[in-house]
């Protein structure tokens, strides 16, 4: 259900956030009462060592809600935003701030802390990672606590599925449940199914071989993983360039022994200032972070007037969806992009349409260097 929702909407905070509400909030059937919410205090009660009064929240008229507005953010950044996820009973606060993957705003948690100073304050993330001075400010690292994906919000998810197993008037909801869980587990590098991932590491802790086989196999995945890009797609895509576009086309490629990336480029001999480019650069697009780009880059960034004419012939002509100081022109990757688990994967079971995928795109932009030339823009 989630992935059929689609990448740049699984990756946002405000999905998660409204889902884990809808569960936590006893006025919605999800909601089971309010023993999802109970369960839920009592992980985040383990997390802050007990320092958090579970019953007080746990009684009828609590409030839960979602992007709670506290006032615009001001210019010195001092009050104001929205907090993610706000749970408040008889004068009594939890707030906690959601992050997949997006940036840290400024003082942002030192802002939630200035308008409820006495709230329990959580700094949720994929791996329990700290807040940095972006966000805290002069807060100190014990005036919030860390919560995880990987550990606290699978753990409440396990136990909230027990809650409802083998009950048909919660079916829906206990299958919507271990979906969002399968969810969890990838976006935490787990695989899909927990249970399974449990199963690998009590097999792995048992004795020393296996767990030095663990290590060994740890070592060389990123060397396994670039052999096997190398072999079922670069050079696919090496040989479709050539016999389409002739033998002047350079496939340059750049393997990276501790990345899980393998960027390539396309360089024409004739073209000085161009090269065709597909990266895997963490950049944002629409405020979206972004895994895998695709595009033509400049070769050398300098003042000379062909870039600047390359610049706004793309901007004005071929509509990317961003520009930056080394790429005229930018899209993303969005079905197979630089490296994930699962595109490794469909190069076993289903290389022709990765293939297929990236040969559209070159096409995409051969044609496009063929609207640059014809308006006299020199490559």
């Amino acid at each position: 259900m989630f992935y059929a929702i689609g990448k740049t909407s699984y990756e946002r905070e405000l999905l998660h956030s409204y889902f884990i509400s809808v569960l936590l909030n006893p006025k919605y059937p999800a909601g089971k009462g309010n023993l999802f919410l109970k369960l839920f205090l009592e992980t985040l009660a383990e997390a802050c060592d007990g320092r958090l009064d579970v019953a007080a929240f746990c009684t009828g008229n609590v409030k839960i809600i979602t992007e709670k507005d506290i006032g615009p953010i001001t210019k010195d950044y001092e009050s104001g935003g929205r907090i993610d996820i706000f749970i408040e009973k008889d004068g009594k606060q939890i707030i906690i701030e959601n992050k997949i993957y997006a940036d840290e705003q400024p003082n942002q948690l030192y802002r939630y802390h200035q308008e409820y100073p006495n709230a329990a304050l959580f700094y949720l993330t994929l791996d329990g990672k700290e807040a940095t001075e972006k966000g805290l400010k002069n807060l100190r690292q014990d005036q919030y606590i860390r919560l995880s994906y990987r550990y606290h919000i699978l753990k409440w998810l396990e136990k909230c599925q027990q809650a409802t197993a083998g009950q048909p008037e919660f079916q829906l909801l206990n299958a919507a449940i271990r979906q969002y869980m399968g969810l969890i587990s990838d976006l935490t590098g787990q695989g899909r199914i927990p249970k399974m991932t449990k199963e690998i590491a009590d097999v792995l802790s048992q004795n020393k071989e296996s767990i030095e086989s663990a290590y060994n196999i740890c070592n060389s995945y990123v060397q396994a993983q670039n052999k096997i890009v190398e072999d079922r797609f670069l050079r696919p895509i090496e040989t479709f360039v050539k016999d389409t576009y002739g033998q002047g086309i350079e496939l340059r490629t750049r393997p990276n022994d501790d990345d899980f990336i393998i960027e390539f480029y396309l360089r024409v001999p004739e073209w000085k200032h161009l090269w065709i480019r597909f990266d895997n650069e963490h950049i944002k697009i629409d405020n979206e972070r972004v895994l895998g780009i695709y595009g033509f880059g400049f070769k050398t960034i300098d003042s000379n007037p062909e870039n600047k004419k390359i610049s706004v012939f793309a901007a004005d002509y071929l509509k990317p969806e961003a520009q930056s100081p080394w790429w005229p022109f930018i899209n993303r990757i969005d079905d197979y992009p630089f490296w994930e688990r699962d595109t490794i994967i469909s190069l076993f079971d289903n290389a022709d349409e990765v293939i297929r995928y990236y040969k559209e795109k070159i096409i995409k932009l051969f044609e496009l260097a063929e609207q640059m030339k014809a308006n006299g823009i020199e490559l």
